[in-house]
């Protein structure tokens, strides 16, 4: 018996979504620790958070003199507007921003464990929870930003200082694909020039922009599950999936 073409379509559909999922469950990550559960176990509470400068984390550093924070999950803690649960895990992370970078300024720099191939397209994906009990709101992150490099960078600027960086990633509202809990997931794609190994988070200031000379509301950015998985690997990919 004739199967009716929408059958068909909607079966084949199903077969795509199915490749989709199996090979995102094989794709290899080169976010080294992207959820930070690899950490020197300093304080089972978040109260009492370590600066990414203070302790060693495989993978994660601060390119600048600001005080990026890592957050621990203990069996005590309770969640509350200061403290999130984490998107998975015990740990994630954290730092101030500021809308372009016009005023208060922390980073986190990531680490991959290979060079990214030219021309390739990977996709980049990263959990955030906007603490919107500190002034934040949820168009920030129309400011986050990603700036990925051949090297390490370090000292880019001082203690609370915005740096100007150009950026090959911006988030944006539309960029959301999930939200679980207080968390929101964004995902957007990027075609590497090639020999990239290391990325800049953070709300970067565009060239030429001062930083303002007035009081610029900073927004806290809680991140967590920092994924960069090339396209090649996650296969076909079926449209608005």
């Amino acid at each position: 018996m004739m199967w009716p073409m929408k059958r068909i379509a909607c079966f084949f559909f199903i077969v795509l979504i199915a490749l989709a999922c199996k090979n995102a469950l094989h794709a290899q990550n080169l976010v080294i620790n992207p959820g930070f559960e690899i950490h020197p176990g300093f304080p089972d509470r978040v109260t009492n958070s370590p600066t990414i400068k203070a302790i060693t984390i495989p993978g994660w550093t601060d390119p600048t003199e600001g005080t990026s924070d890592l957050y621990i999950w203990g069996p005590e803690k309770t969640e509350n507007s200061i403290t999130p649960v984490p998107d998975s895990g015990n740990a994630y992370g954290g730092f101030w921003g500021s809308d372009q970078g016009k005023g208060e300024g922390e980073y986190m720099q990531g680490t991959l464990s290979m060079p990214l191939k030219a021309g390739v397209t990977y996709r980049f994906s990263i959990s955030i929870w906007i603490d919107i009990g500190l002034y934040g709101n949820e168009n920030d992150i129309n400011s986050f930003e990603v700036s990925f490099s051949d090297s390490s960078r370090k000292n880019l600027g001082g203690l609370a200082q915005s740096i100007e960086l150009k950026s090959q990633i911006k988030l944006s509202t539309s960029k959301r694909i999930q939200r679980t809990g207080r968390w929101d997931v964004y995902q957007m794609d990027y075609t590497a020039r090639g020999g990239e190994r290391y990325f800049i988070l953070g709300t970067f200031r565009d060239r030429g922009v001062k930083v303002s000379s007035d009081y610029v509301t900073p927004t806290y950015f809680y991140i967590d599950n920092v994924s960069l998985v090339s396209e090649e690997e996650l296969g076909p990919i079926p449209p608005g999936y």
